[in-house]
């Protein structure tokens, strides 16, 4: 599986097992009520597009997760 949408999903939370899709490269998460991400989501190193903030509006990110998001950009990934 390399592209996961579940945008418009109405989902609260991912489960912590997100982090075994290792061969993700694009997951959308828009348009939800997601809070906070898995401290998991770390773990998806080939992503090249993470679409997270429409309709999120407050998510949570810990340190950890940030850092995580800064290398994914800086690797090229697009956020959004």
């Amino acid at each position: 599986l390399t592209n996961l949408d579940l945008s418009s999903t109405e989902i609260s939370e991912l489960p912590e097992e997100i982090g075994v899709l290792t061969k993700l490269t694009t997951l959308s998460l828009c348009d939800n009520n997601i809070i906070k991400l898995p401290e998991s989501i770390v773990r998806l190193t080939n992503l090249t597009r993470l679409n997270i903030s429409s309709g999120n509006p407050q998510l949570f990110l810990t340190e950890y997760q940030e850092e995580w998001i800064k290398y994914c950009m800086e690797k090229g990934c697009v956020i959004s």
